[in-house]
């Protein structure tokens, strides 16, 4: 079997050169997910090959023309979609090269291949499956969030998606929510892949813990993300040893930087390297996100599989995309307020080291034997011969 993946996946060096090189970083939440699916097939002997557009924008980078060679990694074969990163013009490219590389994979060897589509990189996702209509190959849609909660009411990409969402053959969905809405009746077969980890990420290296608690949060900084109530859930318990570390950018930024509060730590946009360095040498990870909202049923938190990957022990709202298993190995809030996320961190940075350490590892545990990234796609694999 050859799966073609069509994403804005790229490589861990190329990404790796947008953060070091752009104004503006872009989240790597969406990049972690499929990079891990492809790496996964990859260790389970499919051959993998990507094609990809570069999450790129003017705004970010001010490199003009992006014609990148072929590369191989951890066994994935990236291949880039050129463009000239002017806004219209770079889908103009995208949707004309997107063309001419997807003939020459359909025309030749068509049986042994299924192409996987990012639903939601709308300019190649839909030349994909225009064209795997046309040469009768299976075209499976991945969908890490519904299409209407992206963009604007009256994004084209939003109403081009929500018109395609019905047209795929088969679905890899991240909550078993999401197929009431794009697989009604259960027509066509789908699997759900709610989050994966890389085993050889983990090491077994012994770091040494904040002589601090320090609490840390890595992703959008937004409110509606429960950020701010975050930070002053933390500004409000009356201790000199606590300290929360934050890592990403978001519409909070400033407000972060006005607080010139020794509790509060801004770390900015990291490597993801880095980000897993810093996990296991905290005290507690949170993640604060509002559980009210129609969208919680529709995602799955990855930095919540990320966070238990370390071994660092969680604390987290009870989101309704969350199966049921994972709370058994985490902490979590009892309420949204300010005040009870307060009293929830006090009551957990009060535990003993030992009691927290324990229940680090054995989220640790669960998730490197349930949920790895090899195990995951050994079951995508064996679902697709089916279908």
């Amino acid at each position: 079997m050859k799966i073609v993946y069509v994403s804005s996946l790229i490589s861990n060096k190329k990404i790796n050169y947008i953060i070091n090189n752009s104004k503006e970083k872009p989240l790597q939440s969406v990049q972690k997910y499929h990079r891990m699916i492809c790496e996964g097939f990859a260790k389970n002997g499919v051959n993998i090959q990507t094609l990809s557009a570069i999450p790129m924008s003017s705004k970010i980078c001010k490199k003009k023309i992006w014609f990148e060679k072929q590369e191989k990694e951890n066994g994935v074969i990236y291949t880039y979609l050129p463009f000239i990163n002017i806004k219209v013009i770079r889908q103009i490219c995208l949707f004309l090269f997107s063309i001419i590389l997807l003939l020459k994979e359909c025309i030749y060897h068509r049986k042994e291949k299924v192409f996987i589509c990012d639903f939601l990189n709308t300019t190649i996702s839909t030349t994909t499956l225009i064209m795997c209509k046309v040469f009768r190959i299976k075209c499976v849609a991945v969908v890490t969030d519904l299409p209407k909660d992206i963009g604007g009411k009256y994004s084209i990409s939003r109403k081009i998606n929500k018109f395609l969402q019905n047209k795929y053959d088969a679905y890899i969905l991240v909550t078993k929510y999401m197929n009431d809405i794009l697989n009604k009746g259960n027509r066509k077969p789908y699997i759900i892949i709610e989050g994966l980890t890389n085993v050889e990420l983990i090491d077994n290296k012994s770091y040494n813990k904040y002589s601090n608690k320090v609490c840390m949060y890595a992703g959008g900084l937004y409110e509606k993300y429960g950020v701010k109530n975050l930070i002053d859930a933390i500004l409000q318990i009356d201790k000199n040893d606590i300290e929360l570390h934050l890592y990403g950018s978001g519409d909070l930024e400033n407000y972060i930087k006005s607080l010139n509060n020794k509790k509060i730590v801004y770390k900015g946009v990291v490597t993801n390297d880095k980000i897993m360095e810093e996990e296991r040498k905290v005290t507690l990870l949170i993640n604060p996100r509002f559980i009210n909202g129609d969208y919680t049923r529709y995602s799955f938190p990855s930095k919540n599989m990320e966070y238990m990957s370390s071994g660092t022990p969680v604390l987290t709202t009870k989101l309704a995309g969350i199966p049921e298993e994972y709370y058994e190995y985490t902490y979590c809030f009892e309420g949204e307020s300010v005040k009870e996320y307060a009293n929830k961190i006090n009551e957990v940075l009060n535990k003993t080291k030992s009691e927290l350490d324990e229940k680090g590892k054995k989220a640790q545990e669960f998730v490197l034997k349930n949920k790895n990234n090899i195990a995951q796609t050994e079951r995508v694999i064996k679902w697709l011969q089916k279908v």
